[in-house]
């Protein structure tokens, strides 16, 4: 039998990634803006320094 010619391949052999997902050539970036965890605490962060940004802002001009 001539290869790639089986049995069909079903969509659930795969990750969710894809067919043709190789971990090793994925940055520690990418790795880590798929955790939840730091998604929020990225969010916190950067609303926390706006927040911060708008308080210097007013004090400043007022």
């Amino acid at each position: 039998m001539a290869a790639g010619y089986g049995r069909p391949v079903t969509r659930t052999q795969y990750s969710r990634r894809g067919r043709f997902y190789r971990p090793e050539l994925e940055t520690g970036w990418q790795r880590l803006g798929r955790s939840w965890v730091f998604r929020i605490t990225a969010g916190a962060v950067v609303l926390l320094g706006a927040a911060a940004l708008v308080v210097a802002a007013v004090l400043r001009f007022s």
